[in-house]
C-alpha cells in the first residue's frame, strides 16, 4: 500500500555568497508550494521570505521539480539551506 506524503525537500545547500540558483527534483502543483528553509544549529527552521526568491517549475512532466532563484546571493555561513515542499 502506498502512503502519500507531504514531506519533500532537496539539500542541504550551503550558501557561498555567489550562488543564486537552487534546483529541486520533487513534484509540486504550483510555485507557492516551494519554500527556502534554513536549519538552525538547534534544529529549528527559519524560512527565507518568499519575496526574496522566485520559483520556476520544470515543464517536463517526466522530470518534475524546478529551480529556486534568489534575488541576491545568500550570505555564506554554516547553516544548511533546503528547498522544501510547503503545501498550501
Amino acid at each position: 500500500m502506498t502512503v502519500p506524503t507531504t514531506a519533500a525537500y532537496t539539500g542541504p545547500y550551503f550558501p557561498n555568497g555567489v550562488t543564486v540558483e537552487y534546483p529541486f527534483g520533487f513534484k509540486v502543483n504550483s510555485e507557492d508550494e516551494v519554500a527556502l528553509v534554513y536549519i538552525e544549529d538547534d534544529g529549528s527552521e527559519t524560512i527565507v521570505p518568499p519575496a526574496d526568491y522566485t520559483v520556476v517549475l520544470s515543464s517536463n512532466e517526466n522530470n518534475p521539480g524546478g529551480t529556486v532563484t534568489t534575488a541576491n546571493p545568500l550570505a555564506a555561513g554554516t547553516r544548511p539551506l533546503y528547498v522544501a515542499l510547503e503545501p498550501v
